[in-house]
């Protein structure tokens, strides 16, 4: 159908927005990310430096389970460092709450295992001789089979 030259037609305008509006997110969580990497600790709170408030909130086992499992999930289906993966899952096993949560930790730190055989006992085993983990974690660490002395 013609379209009168006064006549304003549908643009796509705000469709050009899009990258502006998605893009100032994505980017700050890329650089959060590389900083977390970069981190000499193991305390992701500390690294980003979480007031102590907000730190007693977010250790609150129903957060943080789901959310080191859901990031052990993700290092380990992305194929990436399977050091890091088993760190989650560990973290993670800290936070069960139940026998079904334990046993995808134990599998969890087991497929990290099999990608790396060596570097994720050398990753998790410290923190068993630190003596700094609860008893999930620990039954985690034993039903995984990682070779870690006492």
């Amino acid at each position: 159908m013609p379209v009168h030259p006064r006549q304003r037609t549908r643009s796509s305008g705000g469709l050009l927005a899009l990258p502006f509006v998605f893009l100032p997110p994505v980017l700050i969580a890329l650089l959060l990310g590389i900083r977390l990497l970069l981190a000499p600790t193991d305390d992701v709170s500390q690294a980003l430096g979480v007031p102590p408030s907000v730190d007693r909130f977010l250790q609150r086992d129903r957060l943080a389970y789901p959310v080191h499992a859901a990031l052990g999930t993700a290092i380990n289906r992305l194929n990436v460092s399977p050091a890091a993966a088993g760190a989650q899952w560990l973290k993670a096993a800290s936070h069960a709450r139940s026998d079904d949560q334990l046993a995808r930790t134990v599998a969890g730190i087991a497929e990290a295992r099999a990608r790396d055989s060596e570097g994720v006992p050398a990753a998790l085993c410290p923190w068993v001789r630190d003596g700094g983990l609860n008893r999930q974690a620990r039954t985690a660490i034993e039903q995984s089979g990682l070779p870690c002395p006492p």
